[in-house]
């Protein structure tokens, strides 16, 4: 069989969703390998066809499960600035929320604890 000389295109959200595997592998103990997370080739992203759902639904996995780790210094850098800008934009998202809601201590209470502790209340 003679050699592919086509490698598999690879779009934009498929790096981004392959990044947020690759945080995710090194939440179960598999050392981040840079020059791979960089490319975003995951091997649950390769010669897939992956959307905007695939990402959110990737994502709400790792924050799920940093939401349960106390201190994140441990790990990579990327995955600390990951979870620093995906804290910032929930924060950011919440507050918008809340100056819509018309009670704000109602809206407080439909709130799990990692989402009241971005907003301080």
């Amino acid at each position: 069989m003679p050699c592919h000389p086509e490698y598999p295109s690879v779009t934009a959200l498929d790096k981004e969703i392959g990044k947020v595997y690759y945080l995710l592998d090194e939440l179960d103990g598999i050392p981040l390998n840079k020059t791979w997370w960089s490319s975003g080739m995951h091997r649950n992203v390769t010669d897939k066809a992956l959307d905007e759902h695939d990402l959110r639904k990737v994502a709400a996995e790792l924050c799920r499960r940093l939401q349960k780790i106390e201190d994140v210094s441990s790990y990579s850098t990327e995955l600390q600035q990951w979870w620093d800008e995906h804290k910032k934009a929930d924060r950011l998202r919440l507050e918008s929320e809340m100056e819509f809601a018309a009670d704000r201590e109602k809206f407080l209470q439909f709130l799990n604890d990692y989402e009241r502790s971005l907003l301080n209340a």
